[in-house]
Parts: C-alpha cells; sequence; structure tokens
C-alpha cells in the first residue's frame, strides 16, 4: 500500500510517502518511534478485479533489495468465476515480479511468471518467496516452499534458489535427489551473518514434538549452514506456539529477520489459533 506516514523520533517530525505491504511499529532500545499511518489507498497495490495484475491470487510478496528493488510475489490462477470474482485457487503457484515505477508506484503485474515449480514428485509448486541478499559472494538467495506428491507434511520441502541477477532468473540448490533439509519444515527466513555459521529460522511441520509426542509440532526450530546451500538442523525450538493464547495453533516464520541500527534484530511471524477442530475452519 502506499502510505503517508508521519513519524517522531527524538522530538523531529518527519512526514514522507513510504511503500509497505506491512505497517510495522519498532520499539528499539536505544530510541523510541512512534509512526501513524495517516493515509493509503482504499485497493491493494496488485488487485485483479482492478486489472493491476493479470493473476486471479498474487500474495505473500517478498520485498527485492538492490539497485532494482522490487516485489516478488507467489501468483496463482483460479477456477471458472462469475463476473467480477476470483473464483477458487486451480493451478499451481509461481513466483512473479512486481517492479517499481520511477515515482516509487508498484507497476502491473503481468502474466509472465520469473520462477516455476520444477513439477517433479519433490516440487510440483513453488510458493511464499523470501529473499536475501549475501554481500561476499554477491548472490540473492530466495527461500520458497516446495510442495510435492505424496501425504503432508513430509511432502513439503524447503526450496532454496540462488541468483546475481534475480529480475532475470534463478538457479535451483535442492531437489529431491539434494535435498536441503528434511520434509516436513518450510518456510524459511534467512538470517545471515558476517562469518558462517548462518541461520534459518523454519515452520516445522513434522509429528513428535518434545512434550507432545504424538501432535504435529507447528512451531519455529532453527537451521544452521556454513555455506547457505547445506543445512542441517538444531535441536532448538526458536518460538514454539502458546496454548490457549493467540498463537496457540501454529506459529510460522515471516520476513528474514532485519537488523536494527542498534544491533538488534526483529523478526515477525505469523501465527493462528485453532477456534474449531478444523484448521480450514478456524
Amino acid at each position: 500500500y502506499q502510505r503517508r506516514v508521519r513519524e517522531r523520533s527524538d522530538g523531529e517530525m518527519v512526514t514522507r510517502a513510504v511503500k509497505l505491504l506491512l505497517a510495522w511499529l519498532v520499539a528499539a532500545s536505544s530510541s523510541s518511534y512512534r509512526v501513524t499511518v495517516v493515509e493509503y489507498p482504499a485497493s491493494p497495490v496488485l488487485n485483479y478485479l482492478a486489472g493491476s495484475t493479470l493473476w486471479q491470487f498474487s500474495y505473500n510478496p517478498a520485498f527485492l533489495p538492490g539497485p532494482e528493488p522490487a516485489l516478488l510475489v507467489r501468483v496463482q490462477n483460479g477456477s471458472a468465476r462469475p463476473a467480477g470474482q476470483c473464483g477458487q485457487p486451480a493451478s499451481e503457484s509461481y513466483v512473479a515480479v512486481a517492479q517499481f515505477s520511477p515515482t516509487g508506484h508498484v507497476q502491473p503485474l503481468s502474466s509472465k511468471a520469473l520462477f516455476g515449480p520444477a513439477n517433479t514428485s519433490w516440487e510440483q509448486t513453488a510458493e511464499d518467496p523470501r529473499v536475501v541478499y549475501h554481500a561476499s559472494s554477491g548472490l540473492f538467495y530466495m527461500t520458497y516452499t516446495a510442495s510435492g506428491v505424496g501425504k503432508a507434511p513430509l511432502n513439503r520441502h524447503q526450496g532454496i534458489a540462488t541468483s546475481p541477477e534475480p529480475l532475470v532468473g534463478w538457479t535451483r540448490a535442492c531437489d529431491e535427489a539434494r535435498p536441503c533439509l528434511p520434509g516436513g519444515v518450510k518456510s524459511g527466513a534467512m538470517l545471515l551473518r558476517d562469518t558462517p555459521p548462518h541461520y534459518m529460522f523454519l515452520y516445522d511441520l513434522r509429528n513428535g514434538c518434545p512434550g507432545d509426542p504424538k501432535g504435529v509440532c507447528r512451531h519455529i526450530v532453527v537451521g544452521s549452514s556454513e555455506d547457505l546451500v547445506e543445512w542441517r538442523l538444531l535441536n532448538r525450538t526458536l518460538l514454539a506456539r502458546r496454548p490457549g493464547k493467540w498463537d496457540g495453533g501454529l506459529v510460522e516464520p515471516g520476513p528474514p529477520p532485519l537488523r536494527l541500527t542498534d544491533g538488534n534484530f526483529v523478526f515477525f511471524y505469523n501465527c493462528l489459533l485453532y477456534t474449531s477442530p478444523s484448521p480450514r475452519d478456524s
């Protein structure tokens, strides 16, 4: 969304136009910030019904940093639909690019996909991109969820792709013959460090959690890597769901952690509270 944001830091008032997909409020230990949204448009920046995207479903975007900033967007097409509606998701997921205009507005999303599923038993869809830039190698790393054939949750895989030119194409680093991580973990958000080891926060869908051996974990665990391609799971839970609270159903990584000016990191996560036996009805 295009928002006009008024910020105050140490008594100084500044008004500027900011393009955001999430309204973030950060309170750092060394400074205090007050962010107030005073204006935003009534329509999304990507809206199939308004003609700003040719995909019926455009969602879960990732910001692509660099000299040509853009959005990497999960896209799908849907079933037959009545006029003025989008139908139901019917195709596999792809990743498409929405670039910014010289004035900073998101440009319409074409029907061309930048990255699609490998169409193997291991990867039938490419979902929910997250992007980081590794300055030492000059490579962008995109994590994505690769869902394959078979029974959930072990058919959910953590995909990783790399690119020196992220608007041109990506090279897969994981497949069935060389998986980056075991099946059943996904939604990885990388935390790059100046020197290895690097870390990845992952959504764990496997059975056999501590304290609930027969239940599905649905919490955030930690992976470690020396080279950003070969990863191993650590015996460590970063954030566990809290039964009975607003994040008691699941906790899942959001964007990669962001480093603040005071040296701390801010990390956003998705969560759900089950209000019925069926997750889809919650």
